[in-house]
This record gives structure tokens, sequence and C-alpha cells, in this order.
């Protein structure tokens, strides 16, 4: 059984425009009014691999019914928890270009009685439930750092100790947990992520990233690490060995959510007690890849899925 948890969701509206125009009136075109949330789409698409998933998260508003109302056609169990607190808005313009600009609002501060209660409700279903992995998902809201993330992980590692942690954030937020003594057993940072986590320039060269992994005393402290490359494929540290990942080129619909289903696809392996780390990359790379060929975010064809996951090329590299 797997688990997710979001405390910062949002509701992601995509808007298409002919040109962005600073200091003017732009009128756009509503594309897509959807669940955001990196957990929600992880947990949708382990649950459409027909894994049994708990999603929890905050919500509370008119975005947080709105969550609420879309979540009733997942598969997924929820374990919401309504704060009252207005739920974020995110927001994608593209311009007749594919340019992409993006207005996230941070989230409005929570009171810390429903971290509490997040946390014993964790506890609730670690004590119920043979829950094999759980992942730690996006951004906090204001109010909030870093330490509730260490918070949670030391609450799991206590309650199953075999449980596996999947950390998927960025920024100050990895780069303080990363300093810190406790360790997610997996992280999955993109191509952006890392390089901004290493201070080096972006870059999609397996064998680069590889040797900045190594010399990284905190990234090498980490048993499993994921970094996507998109279209190049995907890098892996399993412990001392590093492999790379790749499908032939597909034809991409819509990347969006393509990092959460990767997550959706790990969360899948270990549910499965999967020990083969070879297995574990398959479902990962597949899962982000069959996001891709889809329209909706976060979501895949489990039939697609199969098909992309027989023909991951994956070669040890070191």
């Amino acid at each position: 059984m797997i688990a997710t948890i979001t405390v910062n969701p949002s509701v992601d509206r995509l808007y298409k425009i002919n040109i962005l125009q600073p200091n003017k009136l732009n009128r756009v075109k509503i594309l897509k009014h959807m669940v955001g949330g990196k957990g929600f789409n992880a947990a949708r698409v382990a649950s459409l691999l027909g894994k049994d998933t708990y999603a929890f998260g905050f919500v509370g508003g008119n975005n947080g019914d709105f969550i609420r109302n879309e979540a009733k056609q997942d598969t997924y169990k929820t374990c919401f928890i309504d704060t009252g607190i207005e739920t974020r808005n995110c927001i994608q313009i593209i311009d007749k270009n594919e340019n992409k600009t993006e207005i996230n609002e941070e989230g409005l501060p929570i009171p810390y009685i429903f971290y509490e209660q997040l946390e014993e409700n964790v506890k609730h279903i670690l004590e119920k439930e043979n829950i094999n992995s759980i992942s730690l998902n996006g951004s906090l809201p204001q109010g909030i750092n870093y330490e509730f993330y260490l918070k949670l992980m030391k609450i799991i590692k206590k309650e199953n100790p075999n449980c596996k942690i999947i950390l998927d954030t960025a920024g100050s937020i990895i780069k303080e947990i990363l300093d810190s003594d406790i360790m997610p057993d997996i992280i999955k940072p993109n191509e952006h992520e890392i390089a901004d986590y290493l201070n080096i320039s972006v870059t999609t060269d397996p064998q680069k990233l590889m040797e900045e992994i190594r010399i990284n005393k905190n990234l090498s402290r980490i048993p499993i690490i994921f970094v996507s490359l998109g279209a190049k494929g995907c890098l892996v540290k399993a412990h001392e060995n590093y492999y790379y990942a790749l499908h032939k080129p597909v034809k991409a619909i819509n990347t969006e959510g393509s990092g959460d289903a990767m997550v959706g696809g790990i969360l899948a392996s270990f549910d499965e007690n999967s020990n083969n780390i070879e297995k574990v990359i398959r479902y990962g790379c597949a899962a982000g890849t069959a996001n891709a060929m889809n329209l909706k975010t976060g979501y895949l064809d489990p039939q697609i899925f199969n098909k992309v996951k027989q023909n991951i090329q994956i070669k040890q590299i070191n």
C-alpha cells in the first residue's frame, strides 16, 4: 500500500494567448482547469497502476471544494483535511510560440493545529495499514519550513523503519533537508533542480551529472536518486551504481506532471516489494513517458504504460 502527502496543493489554470503583453489588458482562452498538487498526481498514477493508494493533503475554500469533487473521479483514497484556508491558485500562460509564463501563489499560512492533525493521521495509517512507501510532495505554505518534512520523516521511520520515503521537492527545502541528519530514501529532481542544488549549469549529460553527484557529500548519502531529463531519459543513482535509462522518442502531447507520474511509478514498484532496481527504473520512466503521451496531467493509460515499460533501455554507466 502507498501514501502521498501534499500540504500545498493548488487549482491549476492553463491559459492560451497570442502574445503576452505586460502592462496591458490580456484576454486569454482557458485550456484547462484542473487539480494541482504533485502528490495528488503521483497518487492518481499509482492507483491507475492498480495500487491501493492514500492521498493526504490540505484543502480549503472554493478551490478545496473543487479538488474534493474532482478527486471523486479518481481511484485513490482521499485523506484530506479541510483547513478553511483557501487553497492556492497556479496559472500557466502559453503564447503562440509555446513560451510559458507561470504565476504560482505561495499558499496562505495554515494554523499549526492542522499540521498536528496530519501527523496523527499519518501515524494512524502506518499503524493500521502495511504502507510500503510514502512520498512527500512539493512546496510548503507560508509560515512553515523544511523542519515539518523532517518531522514527518522521523514519524514514518519510527512507525515503519522499512517504509521507503520519496522526497519530491526543490529549492531551499531540499537544500536544508539534505544538510540535516535525516535522509529520505529517494529524491527525484529534474535537470534544472539538480543543477540548482549542485550550483552548476543545466545539463542533460548523464556522465557529467554522475560525476557531480559522486563528489557531493550530501547526495552521496542518499540511497536512490532519479534525475529526470525529459526526452533525454533519466539518470539513476542506486547506492554505488549509476544507470542511464532511455525510451525511443514518442509523440508527447502534454509533459506537465510527468515528474509526478514518475514518482507514482516508483511508488507502484515498491508496492510490489521490488528490490530489483531495473524494475523500479522501468516503472518510474514508463510512468513519466506514458503521462507525456496523454492529454491529462498526472494521468496515464495502463496499456500504454505496459507497452512503454518493455521498451525502456537501461544501461549501467559506472
